[in-house]
């Protein structure tokens, strides 16, 4: 506890707001005792981190749900020109490479 409260105060980002994140520090340990269980913690643009008693850290972020239009676009790039001056044509069909990454 004494570790997590050393590196709240001397964490660079907090230097001009070090009573918010004093605050925040506390109140984190406070609901942890209070709440055994796992905590939704709200993260980057509405997505949640669910926090578990003891966690020090997170290594990744599952997103769910489906992405962007653009995305969507940006990820299926268009290859007509590639096919018809190359002949070239992907070797695996878009729906049999992509139904088994589905969950």
């Amino acid at each position: 506890m004494i570790k997590s409260l050393r590196f709240v105060v001397r964490h660079r980002l907090n230097r001009s707001r070090l009573v918010a994140a004093l605050a925040r520090w506390l109140r984190w340990q406070i609901g942890s005792r209070l709440l055994p269980g796992p905590v939704l913690v709200p993260f980057v643009n509405g997505v949640g981190l669910l926090a578990r008693p003891g966690m020090v850290g997170a290594t990744g972020n599952v997103c769910c749900g489906l992405p962007e239009l653009d995305d969507l676009r940006q990820r299926q790039p268009e290859i007509t020109l590639a096919r018809e001056q190359l002949s070239w044509a992907p070797q695996v069909a878009l729906r049999e490479g992509l139904w088994p990454r589905i969950a």
